[in-house]
């Protein structure tokens, strides 16, 4: 056994310092030949996948719960451009003018450059290509945002400063109504839960969440929005947020715009996420 780990040490010293940020935790489907010939994104923007109509989206604060868990201490101006610099290489000085820093605290910021290009704008992009290829007709991605915080106490008090945002995750009660097993819920968070009931219903029944033969997206007290397709050329979205739904175009429109100017090559996403997500100082 130590000589195992003796030499373990040793060929650690021949392999790049970010071999074991890029080894930890990849955020990538794992590509065998097989099942997955590529990567989905490589796919898509291909037009090689499957006719199917989509479902997706991200809340409105993605990476906030993972930025605080991974750097539990502030992150000062310096360090924050040090990790920039790390992650987007020779774009650092373009995403440090988009993104700059603050003078106190920076996690916020990196919370927010992670949600936008981890989350927020690839999904975009992903969106756009499906609609693009028109393999399950027009109208068949349906792109959301959810943007609604727990009105209960679901966060434990490690994880305050989630209170009040949309963090991962937090839409998941919403989408299987388990809130109501643990906690009182608001009235209007309970017109929420019908309203997404209705829409993902409608999808598997019927492939377009406007669309069910029932009761709809609706529910008793108030109609649900309808939810537009996703385009090409229209980005639009249906904002899950209490009570009602809402529909939204051009979301982080300028934001995407300068991070598709950039790129989202599967590897830089994936390192980014990692880096941001392991709290290793640059």
């Amino acid at each position: 056994m130590e000589e195992a780990l003796a030499g373990q040490v040793a060929a650690m010293k021949h392999l790049p310092l970010d071999y074991p940020l890029s080894a930890f935790m990849p955020l990538l489907p794992t590509v065998d030949g097989v099942d997955l010939p590529d990567q989905p994104y490589n796919v898509v923007m291909a037009g090689r996948h499957h006719p199917v109509p989509v479902i997706m989206g991200t809340t409105a604060d993605e990476v906030k719960l993972y930025i605080h868990m991974a750097w539990p201490n502030p992150v000062s101006a310096a360090e924050y451009r040090a990790a920039m610099r790390v992650l987007f290489k020779g774009n650092a000085t373009e995403v440090l003018a988009e993104y700059p820093p603050v003078s106190g605290d920076n996690r916020s910021v990196m919370s927010v450059v992670g949600t936008h290009y981890v989350f927020s704008c690839p999904q975009r992009k992903f969106s756009r290509g499906l609609a693009a290829a028109g393999l399950a007709g027009p109208n068949s991605v349906f792109h959301y945002i959810h943007d609604q915080a727990w009105s209960f106490p679901g966060w434990e008090p490690n994880f305050s400063f989630c209170n009040g945002a949309s963090c991962h995750g937090v839409d998941l009660p919403y989408y299987f109504n388990t809130a109501t097993l643990m906690f009182d819920v608001t009235a209007p968070e309970q017109q929420l839960f019908r309203h997404i009931a209705g829409y993902f219903g409608n999808f598997v029944h019927t492939g377009n969440p406007n669309n069910g033969g029932g009761r709809g997206g609706s529910s008793p007290s108030s109609p649900a929005t309808a939810w537009p397709g996703h385009s090409q050329t229209s980005d639009r979205y249906v904002v899950f947020t209490a009570p009602t739904p809402y529909s939204l175009s051009g979301y982080l429109q300028h934001e995407c715009d300068f991070f598709d100017g950039i790129g989202y090559d599967p590897e830089r996403v994936s390192r980014v996420a990692n880096y941001l997500l392991s709290g290793i100082r640059a």
